[in-house]
């Protein structure tokens, strides 16, 4: 099992490196991001997963949206401060 510290480790990781594509202002730059990176786990998820178990995580994921949204909105309103 992958270590708390090691999983936020990577989640700044990427999330510095998406970043600098995304634009607030321009909703391209945010669906390219998010598409790209969300085809990227699909590709990731079935190599060890078959279909059904990656339905079962999205919809998982599904259920996370807002508490991953109201995350952050937080962070934002931390960078800007």
């Amino acid at each position: 099992m992958v270590e708390e510290e090691t999983l936020r480790k990577f989640q700044q990781e990427l999330w510095e490196s998406v970043e600098k594509y995304i634009d607030p202002e321009d909703k391209e730059s945010v669906f390219m991001c998010g598409g790209a990176m969300l085809h990227a786990a699909l590709q990731i998820y079935t190599v060890v997963l078959d279909n059904e178990n990656i339905s079962l995580i999205i919809q998982e994921a599904l259920r996370t949206l807002q508490p991953l949204r109201e995350d952050l909105e937080k962070k934002i309103k931390r960078t800007l401060h």
